[in-house]
């Protein structure tokens, strides 16, 4: 795993321990992910992101 993936990953890891220590719901941590892609380059899935 190259240091830039690890550095990505433990950014991930972090916002989700601080966001079940705060009590977040399933659906928030759902949010949180398509946010945490989305500012690293993916497209988003739930807003219109694809046809359902």
């Amino acid at each position: 795993m190259t240091p830039e993936v690890r550095a990505i990953l433990a950014e991930l890891h972090a916002e989700f321990a601080e966001a079940d220590a705060e009590g977040a719901s399933s659906n928030d941590i759902v949010q949180m992910l398509d946010d945490f892609l989305t500012r690293h380059g993916f497209p988003s899935v739930l807003y219109g992101g694809g046809d359902r």
